[in-house]
């Protein structure tokens, strides 16, 4: 129902080629991940959070084999495996539409049905979870001890996964609107009476739909990059990515046509250093906010 709905309503388009098919079984085939460059603690922790995907595809499987086996009358059990696998069919056909969205938010909601798939197989987890312990508790003491360990093991790995980390395999940048993103929006405002846009990343263009609501548009654009499927937002992509010149800001200009725009880089974008020197070298002016947590590039549009 919602693919087609997605598709009819015209939100997407619907992307179908010969590799589909397999392109979507290995999507559901996770591998065996063995970390092995770090401590062996750490190894151990990412050896369950690596393999997790695997550790569920797994349960569900065996719950589904118990259910099929020994409980196929009970309607309890096979009702959510059934949806379940309706579910992952409409994974598949949402797999194939491409939304008017930038490149690492085209998938977003195709994971929310993953998820999905994976709360109503949560039955079958369940059973097979039942079915190990009681065949753990038949045996001797020195195998419930070491499947105790292991569980331990696993829950203190949950948990350490469960928080943002920064360790040599990981680092969860948790980026958040700041008071530097504040900061920077109200010195902007302050800078002009002028109509102008802003090239910035997300944190920045929520702080300033926060600060100013919906009620500045230049040609249907709104004034920050928001929604990221929209054209400023490509811009400001090209000025972290591909190079921060005056070329791309000036395009920017020409689509809202306005002749006054920001450039707001954060300390910790990645290539800061590199974007920096590029927008220094470009801009008309420049300006440091918050103790260089945020620099602010301003760019005029010569009327000559």
């Amino acid at each position: 129902g919602l693919p087609l709905a997605f598709y009819l309503s015209g939100q997407s388009q619907l992307v179908w080629n010969l590799n589909s098919y397999s392109s979507f079984l290995i999507s559901l085939a996770p591998t065996l991940s063995l970390p092995y460059k770090e401590t062996w603690l750490l190894n151990l922790a990412y050896f369950y959070g690596q393999n997790l995907q695997l550790i569920i595809t797994l349960l569900i499987l065996a719950g589904a084999y118990l259910t099929y086996r020994r409980h196929r009358q009970d309607f309890k059990l096979t009702a959510p495996l059934s949806v379940a696998l309706a579910v992952l069919g409409s994974y598949f056909l949402v797999s194939q539409l491409s939304f008017n969205l930038i490149a690492y938010e085209q998938n977003d909601f195709a994971r929310r049905l993953i998820m999905l798939v994976v709360i109503l197989s949560f039955p079958a987890i369940l059973l097979t979870l039942g079915n190990l312990t009681g065949r753990i508790f038949e045996q001797n003491k020195f195998y419930k001890i070491s499947w105790l360990i292991i569980l331990t093991t696993l829950i203190t790995a949950s948990l350490y996964f469960s928080y943002p980390r920064q360790d040599h395999y990981y680092n969860s940048k948790a980026y958040a609107v700041s008071t530097s993103d504040q900061e920077a929006v109200n010195w902007i405002e302050n800078q002009t009476k002028n109509p102008y846009i802003v090239l910035s990343n997300q944190q920045t263009g929520a702080m300033a739909l926060r600060s100013f609501g919906f009620d500045r548009y230049y040609h249907n654009l709104y004034f920050y990059p928001i929604p990221t499927s929209g054209p400023l937002y490509q811009y400001f992509l090209d000025m972290v990515y591909v190079q921060a010149n005056r070329e791309t800001m000036n395009k920017a200009m020409d689509l809202a046509q306005v002749n006054e725009a920001y450039f707001v880089l954060p300390k910790y974008w990645w290539a800061f250093n590199k974007i920096l020197a590029e927008a220094k070298l470009s801009a008309d002016s420049w300006q440091k906010i918050d103790g260089g947590q945020i620099y602010i590039f301003k760019y005029i549009r010569s009327l000559n």
